[in-house]
This record gives structure tokens, C-alpha cells and sequence, in this order.
């Protein structure tokens, strides 16, 4: 159909991730059969409000909706659609979800899950810490090189966007010594990837969601840990010790404190809470 055509034509030429492009293509897809869309003519203000209401009636979850509005939206810039969308129901706003948090007792026991001197034990115990006392994100996680940890000072170099270095403690930077020059070393990896497989490749972003998984799925605690759960983590557990947002930006590679309000949020149910029982 020539009107997804166009519309994938516009992605493609503008600056949208892969995975952010092939979610408006999914969205508007589904959008244009569910109602009828084959021209610019087919489409309508009552409804595009009504297929919204309809996702609603079937359960679809608010931050569901809210990029399939999205999408819609950006469906109608692409295609120079003029129409009034002004049903309230296509400004329907996703409905604020906490981050998942461990406490630090969480932390402790999650980071200890890893046992043993394989490799593979070594490298996941170092993966966990990494994660959570840097709080980057994986994509920056896989990207690492041995040449980005700083021994002399005690950082962790992220070259992505801008870059920055993240200060990690003493007993982080001895693992990480031992690691790559006793355990990492044994397999005649040729590749600067701090993070490598068995076979002695790069890491992949979904070999280390798959880590993190295994290791949730074996730990006590009935959170669902994710990297980003450790992520949110390290965020909250620096705001709640005094660190400054606009550290926590920084260190978090954000270009706004906006989710960093998202911490200080659960912080405040958190505290209010104890103070409740």
C-alpha cells in the first residue's frame, strides 16, 4: 500500500532508531487494517478516536495506547493529513508507572548469586556489579573495552554521545583487574571487549539480558529484575544518600533531570510510608 510505503519512506529519513521505526510501522499497520485504510480518504477524526476506544475496551495498556497515538500522530504529519483529532481521547496520557527498585539488602543478595571461579561465574558476578554501580545501560555495557576502565583513578569510561567516567570503588577495580588479567586472559579473546562470550566474542545485548533473567530467576527476591532494574537502582539508592540530580543525570548519560524525578518520586512513597506504619 502506498500509504505505509510513504509512511516508512519518512521514518527511514529521519533520525528514529531501528526498533522505534518498526514500532510506528507496527502500530500504523494495525491501525490501517483494523480500519480500513487503503488512501488518505479513508481516514477520519470519529474513526481513528473510535479504534482508540476499542483498544481501551480490550484491555490494551495505557502506555499501549499512548504510543499507538503516537504513532497515529506521526502518521498524519508524514502524510500531510489536515483532520481535526481533537476527541480527548487521542491526547490519552500512559499512566505513570514507579521504576522497580531493590533495596540495598536486595542488592547484596542479588550480586552475591553468582558462586564459583569459572569463568562464566566471574564474568556474570562482574557483569551484576558493573551494572548496578555504574548504572549504565546495556548497550553501553556491551560496548566496554578493557581499555575503558581507568585503574589509576578508579573509573569506568562510557564513550558513548558525549562520554563520561563513572567513579567505581576499590574493591570493584581490584575484580576488574583480576578479571581481565586472570580469568578473561585464559581465553585468547582477540578483541577489546571488556565483556566476552565462552567463545571468546563480544557480548550481546541479549546475551546479557538473558544473564540477568537467569540470575532473577534464581534469586529470593519476587521483584522481576531486569537491567534496568539495577539501573533505577543505582539512580535511587545515590538520591536517597544525598547525591545532587544533576550528578545523577550526569552519571546517568540523561540529557534531563525529568527522569530523575521519577526516583526522587519513589523515594518520597517510600519514606512516607515508613513513617505511616
Amino acid at each position: 500500500m502506498k500509504l505505509m510505503q510513504d509512511f516508512e519512506d519518512y521514518l527511514n529519513s529521519s533520525n528514529f532508531a531501528l526498533n522505534t521505526r518498526k514500532s510506528y510501522m507496527s502500530d500504523i499497520s494495525a491501525y490501517c487494517k483494523e480500519c480500513k485504510i487503503v488512501s488518505v480518504g479513508d481516514i477520519s477524526a470519529t474513526s481513528t478516536a473510535d479504534y482508540i476506544k476499542r483498544l481501551s475496551a480490550q484491555g490494551v495498556s495505557p502506555s499501549k495506547i499512548n504510543r499507538t497515538v503516537s504513532s497515529i500522530r506521526m502518521f498524519f504529519k508524514s502524510s500531510g493529513i489536515d483532520i481535526p483529532v481533537n476527541n480527548p481521547i487521542l491526547h490519552q496520557k500512559a499512566e505513570k508507572k514507579m521504576p522497580v527498585i531493590l533495596d540495598k539488602n536486595e542488592i547484596v543478595n542479588f550480586l552475591s548469586i553468582p558462586k564459583g571461579n569459572s569463568y562464566k561465574s566471574v564474568r556474570d558476578k562482574l557483569i551484576l556489579k558493573v551494572m548496578y554501580y555504574t548504572g549504565i545501560k546495556v548497550s553501553e555495557l556491551t560496548e566496554l573495552t578493557v581499555k575503558d576502565i581507568n585503574f589509576e583513578i578508579g573509573t569506568v569510561i562510557i564513550r558513548e554521545n558525549s562520554g563520561r567516567s563513572i567513579p567505581i570503588n576499590a574493591d570493584l577495580i581490584n575484580e576488574l583487574n583480576y578479571y581481565i588479567h586472570s580469568v578473561r586472559h585464559t581465553l585468547s579473546a582477540d578483541t577489546e571487549f571488556l565483556f566476552i562470550n565462552t567463545k571468546g566474542e563480544k557480548l550481546t545485548r541479549q546475551g546479557v539480558w538473558k544473564i540477568i533473567s537467569y540470575y532473577s530467576d534464581k534469586s529470593s527476591i519476587s521483584k522481576v529484575i531486569t537491567p534496568n532494574t539495577l539501573r533505577h537502582s543505582f539512580a535511587t539508592h545515590l538520591i536517597d544518600s544525598g547525591v545532587d540530580a544533576k550528578n545523577v543525570k550526569y552519571l546517568l548519560g540523561l540529557n534531563n533531570t525529568t527522569s530523575v524525578s521519577a526516583y526522587i518520586e519513589y523515594l518520597k512513597e517510600q519514606y512516607s510510608n515508613r513513617y505511616l506504619k
